[in-house]
């Protein structure tokens, strides 16, 4: 895929380096940076319960079930994991995934559907690492770059117009517009659960496929409120 660019000089340069393929035939090779972002997402309670400054790589460890000397062979600092989910994916990894989520519908709607929900069931853990980021002295206006809203702004861009390609143009639109919710949270250090940015997000996804000829009751039942489970 090509629409996250590629990744900055971090301390998992390497480790995105070595990223493989899945083997044809074989099992899904390793992947390093997907092994990160889960334990990141089984960190984030604790982050969330006791800010950066007063948690310890200890209690990170305990909640993410390894310990302490092997999460530091993951992240080299604290700093390093509370930050991880701003730090530049490898090429194309964003994409990967939305794009994943939409393979396993062959429906446009549904395709769309799984893809968003892909994509706003991590939200919440960068919204949480701009707070992190602060919190240890971060500049505010660094920590969420331009260029990753860029970045965000093509990713959804492509999985729109691929899942709904009558949208045409409008797909920009849709994808800042979705893009923007993530940063005005994340501007104003507040959560963005996924059932919220949900919430936010759902009318204005129903309002341009309104638009662009769907029917409103089948946009309703797909795009209404979670949970997501019809």
């Amino acid at each position: 895929m090509k629409n996250c660019r590629t990744y900055s000089r971090t301390p998992y340069r390497v480790a995105f380096m070595a990223l493989q393929t899945r083997p044809t035939g074989g099992r899904p090779a390793y992947d390093p940076y997907r092994h990160r972002h889960l334990l990141y997402a089984k960190a984030a309670p604790v982050f969330r319960a006791f800010g950066y400054r007063q948690v310890t790589m200890k209690a990170l460890a305990h909640a993410c079930g390894v310990s302490a000397p092997a999460l530091y062979r993951y992240f080299p600092s604290k700093l390093d994991f509370a930050l991880f989910p701003l730090t530049e994916p490898p090429t194309g990894y964003c994409s990967m995934l939305l794009n994943e989520a939409a393979d396993a519908e062959p429906d446009g709607l549904r395709a769309l559907r799984a893809a968003l929900v892909e994509a706003i069931a991590h939200v919440d853990l960068v919204v949480l690492a701009v707070r992190l980021a602060i919190e240890a002295g971060r500049d505010a206006g660094d920590v969420f770059s331009s260029r990753r809203i860029a970045t965000l702004d093509a990713t959804v861009r492509e999985v729109v117009i691929r899942c709904v390609p009558r949208l045409g143009d409008r797909a920009d639109d849709l994808a800042h517009t979705l893009v923007s919710l993530v940063v005005s949270a994340a501007a104003a250090q507040a959560p963005l659960p996924p059932e919220e940015l949900w919430r936010q997000g759902g009318p204005i996804v129903r309002g341009y496929l309104r638009d662009a000829g769907y029917d409103d009751a089948q946009l309703s039942h797909l795009f209404g409120p979670m949970p997501l489970d019809a």
